[in-house]
């Protein structure tokens, strides 16, 4: 293979087991520093864009933004015929915390209290 050439992918080994460290190697990939959420800086630029949001957005008639949007949505229907959802609302902050909760998603089942809950067809972050 001459210089110029690209090596072919290496593929992946994708193993089912949950992982035992935060070895990237372990992992797949290298985990990321939790956000400063409670960053100086962070605040004031979020608070800034929060009023310009405030100005700016109280001249958006909010039926022309709907009328661009696609109308001919896929419907998903569950075995029973009814729509499985999950849906989550915070995955917690930092490395540890997002993980554990995207373990769960991932899992084609898991079980709550003796019920077998199977994973949904939609899932809503």
């Amino acid at each position: 293979m001459t210089d110029d050439q690209e090596s072919p992918a290496t593929p992946v080994a994708v193993s089912s087991a949950r992982p035992r460290s935060l070895d990237p190697r372990e992992l797949g990939f290298t985990p990321r520093r939790p956000v400063p959420w409670l960053a100086p800086f962070l605040l004031i630029s979020t608070g800034i864009r929060t009023v310009l949001a405030m100005l700016f957005g109280a001249y958006l008639d909010k039926r022309e933004l709907q009328h661009t949007f696609a109308t001919d949505v896929p419907k998903q229907v569950g075995p029973d015929g009814g729509l499985w959802l999950d849906y989550v609302a915070d995955l917690g902050d930092g490395f540890n915390a997002t993980y554990s909760v995207a373990y769960l998603l991932a899992q084609r089942e898991i079980t709550a209290d003796g019920h077998r809950l199977p994973r949904a067809q939609t899932v809503v972050m």
